[in-house]
């Protein structure tokens, strides 16, 4: 706040793109990149911070810095033969051709309770990428907590095999690439789209960034997020009510984190659900 007049770029990047200690920014172009670059670190410095283990999709931003100060040598991330894969945020990132992907673990030998739970922490997925394999993962926790075992018992059959299951569909997410770059050039107008669901084990809702730019169309999954049903027994309309209002919570989340970034024209959000309509 003190050089906030000194460097208003660098403290809105500061305040609003920061992830603990990463932050993780960006602009419209190279020149703006560049400026922004200089004004984080100018301002860091203030404060007798020296940032490292700089990283971008753009050659020139590496190079601004010492090349001890990236975290890979840049001869070496924009090299078309090598394929530098980053980890971020749970998450891995090819820089070269900017996509996010994901790395399957295997789980461990024994599966006990304290196992399983151990191979469920594993998976970091702050944005919801991984909503329809994490459910599943939840729904295995809370079976888990309800069964009443010890933390070095046996998982019990009818748990195993839903926990197998979801060690065969987590294999999947290896194939997984998905685009950073969420905005597309020249005048487009922005659109979100939220949509929920349930069934008698949870619900969830997602939201996706609508593009329109002439007759060019781009959708891009932006975030999900699934709860598990209460343990005490609910109807499937009020889950689906649950459903709809946890969509309409991320909309808004969504919505206020884009306000300054993306010009949202409008916001849509969808339910197959008649009954929790007729309610709202």
């Amino acid at each position: 706040t003190i050089e906030e007049s000194r460097f208003p770029i660098a403290a809105k990047v500061l305040k609003n793109d920061m992830f603990v200690d990463d932050i993780l920014t960006g602009a419209q172009s190279e020149e703006e990149t560049l400026f922004c670059q200089q004004q984080v670190i100018a301002l860091c410095a203030q404060g007798k911070f020296q940032l490292r283990k700089w990283a971008s999709n753009l050659p020139s931003i590496l190079q601004a810095v010492p090349a001890t100060e990236c975290s890979m040598d840049p001869a070496v991330l924009f090299d078309d033969e090598g394929q530098a894969i980053l980890k971020i945020l749970g998450m891995h990132w090819n820089p070269t051709q900017d996509y996010f992907s994901y790395h399957y673990h295997s789980p461990s030998l024994t599966t006990t309770k304290r196992s399983v739970l151990s191979d469920m922490a594993r998976i970091f997925d702050p944005l919801g990428f991984l909503a329809p394999v994490t459910f599943l993962a939840k729904y295995v926790m809370q079976l888990l907590w309800t069964s009443g075992i010890g933390w070095d018992n046996l998982v019990p059959e009818q748990i195993l095999t839903i926990w197998k299951r979801y060690q065969q569909e987590l294999k999947s997410i290896q194939t997984l690439t998905i685009p950073r770059r969420i905005t597309i050039d020249g005048h487009p107008t922005y659109e979100l789209h939220t949509f929920s669901d349930s069934s008698e084990k949870g619900y969830a809702a997602v939201v996706y960034l609508r593009c329109i730019s002439g007759s060019t169309i781009q959708c891009h999954l932006i975030t999900a997020k699934s709860k598990v049903a209460p343990l005490k027994h609910v109807t499937i309309p009020r889950l689906k009510l649950c459903g709809t209002l946890l969509a309409a919570k991320l909309l808004h989340s969504v919505h206020h984190i884009f306000a300054s970034i993306i010009p949202i024209t409008t916001m849509h959000a969808w339910t197959d659900s008649t009954t929790a309509l007729s309610w709202i």
